[in-house]
């Protein structure tokens, strides 16, 4: 027999499968958060702006995770350069 999952077990999984449309994830609680980060790494979800959402949340054990995963924001994108490689049309990427 097929057990149904809880209201907070569905919640989560609605929130980690839109997780790159919400803006930010303040409000949730600690352990709610842990628990969707690791839904989000376990569905292969993380992007760098959704890294931002979680690492904008204050809490200690979230960033431990982060930290010892070694996840780091990727490096700026320069768009304004003109490298010889582009030719004379520097604004074609």
């Amino acid at each position: 027999m097929v057990a149904v999952p809880s209201l907070l077990e569905a919640s989560c999984e609605v929130i980690v499968h839109n997780i790159t449309k919400y803006t930010t994830l303040e409000g949730l609680p600690e352990d709610l958060l842990v628990y969707l980060f690791q839904r989000v790494l376990q569905e292969g979800k993380l992007s760098p702006r959704v890294l931002k959402l979680f690492k904008a949340a204050e809490y200690p054990s979230l960033h431990e995770q982060i930290r010892a995963l070694g996840l780091r924001d990727p490096p700026p994108v320069v768009r304004d350069t003109a490298g010889r490689w582009l030719g004379d049309k520097p604004s074609l990427y």
